[in-house]
Parts: structure tokens; sequence; C-alpha cells
């Protein structure tokens, strides 16, 4: 590919990997719906994720942090967050399971 003079780096946004929204869905989509919200004048607004089944919260699952909703302005933010979510829920069933 032929670089465009003066536009270093803005060819490099072009290519066949997956932006972090497709990887957001590829690692937590078989659990989560993940969207951005898009407002009625055009306007994006913040990365939502949706549990696509709610978890019961109950006090210990509450106590960790877990959340059957979350919305961070950014995708980085939206998958920390599912990242949290993940280990979080993995520690409260191991920990469950321990008693």
């Amino acid at each position: 590919m032929t670089r465009t003079p003066g536009r270093e780096g803005l060819d490099d946004l072009h290519g066949p990997w997956p932006s972090l929204a497709d990887e957001l869905i590829g690692l937590y989509g078989g659990e989560w719906t993940i969207y951005r919200e898009r407002f009625e004048n055009g306007q994006h607004g913040d990365w939502v994720a949706q549990r696509q089944e709610k978890i019961e919260l109950t006090q210990e699952f509450r106590r960790a942090g877990l959340a059957n909703f979350l919305r961070e302005p950014t995708s980085k933010g939206l998958h920390k967050a599912l990242a949290f979510q993940n280990l979080a829920r993995k520690a409260v069933t191991v920990h469950s399971a321990s008693q």
C-alpha cells in the first residue's frame, strides 16, 4: 500500500484486524449484549453491556461488585469493567463452592 504523505499513522487505522468493539463482542458476547448508545441526533453515547441472562444479585455478588448492566464512556473502559465482572464472578463462584 502506498503511504499518503503527511498522514503518518492515519494509514495504520485501516486494516483487516478487529476493532476493540469487535474484540469485546468476541470475548464477552456469549454472556453480554454489547452496544454503543446512539441518540436521535446521530451522536454516539456511552458503551453499554447488559447481561443476556440476568444473575440474581445476592448480597455476596453485590459485595463483589457484580452487576447486570454496565455503562462506560470508552470501549477500553467497558473492556476493563467486563474483565472485572468476569474475574469477580469466578471468584465468588469458587468461594461459594468451597463453603
